[in-house]
């Protein structure tokens, strides 16, 4: 089986984040997705980094970039109140993330996902056996109890991310992405840490080990999210779908 591949744009005013070893440079986002685009990617993780630290947002780029690319899209960073969710619902986003933020007010949580759980999927950022949001560090609850809630209200989908690899190029947690497997049946995209092939190909035989017991439909693990990785030149996009088909 299969997972699939989403490769994250990171945006901060106006500009894509192309995090590599020497200074960080803020380039074209509309190039860095024609690139993707051109690598064989299918799917785009736009995330708005201003609306996660609160430095302003990103959204009309955001719009006009879903507008101009045929591309299937996933809309992450900063998502956590009605009013930045109405505006995602609004985008051509098949996929739209609510931040781990967004956990702070469970009774809207369950409301969203009462409405729209065939499009809304919720970030777990994870720090060891708590779920703690990465941009403002809120601490929202232990991992099962978090997942036993969100289970409840009727989530389809967990944006899974170990917040200590995020972004450092340290190796997938696949620890963490058995155990909330362990914990849901719910669809997971794995987020955070990946750096070799070797990530990817352990994710995927993860994902096979997760599928159903009649083999007809995929496990939990269904998805991979990887930024840095390619930044860094670690591997191309052609090789990362070779290894997670």
């Amino acid at each position: 089986m299969s997972c699939e591949l989403l490769v994250a744009v990171d945006i901060r005013a106006g500009r894509s984040a192309r995090l590599g070893t020497g200074p960080e440079a803020w380039n074209d986002p509309a190039a860095a997705i024609a690139d993707f685009r051109a690598a064989g990617a299918q799917w785009i993780h736009l995330v708005d980094l201003d609306l996660v630290y609160g430095t302003g947002d990103n959204f009309a780029l955001l719009e006009r970039l879903m507008g101009t690319n045929p591309m299937r899209w996933e809309l992450s960073g900063g998502i956590d109140t009605p009013e930045a969710l109405e505006r995602a619902l609004a985008t051509r986003a098949e996929r739209i993330n609510l931040a781990t933020t967004a956990l702070r007010d469970r009774a809207w949580v369950a409301r969203v996902l009462a409405q729209h759980a065939d499009r809304v999927a919720v970030c777990l950022d994870v720090d060891g056996a708590r779920v703690v949001a990465r941009g403002a560090g809120t601490d929202v609850g232990g991992l099962r109890e978090v997942i036993d809630f969100l289970d409840d209200a009727g989530a389809r989908r967990y944006i899974v991310t170990d917040r200590t690899r995020d972004g450092a190029l340290a190796g997938a947690n696949l620890e963490l992405l058995e155990r909330v497997t362990e914990l849901s049946q719910v669809r997971i995209t794995a987020s955070g840490g990946m750096a070799t092939l070797a990530d990817l190909r352990a994710v995927r035989e993860l994902s096979e080990h997760s599928m159903s017991a009649d083999g007809n439909s995929p496990g939990p693990v269904d998805s991979v999210i990887i930024g840095k990785a390619f930044y860094e030149g670690n591997f191309t996009v052609a090789q990362a779908l070779a290894e997670l088909s």
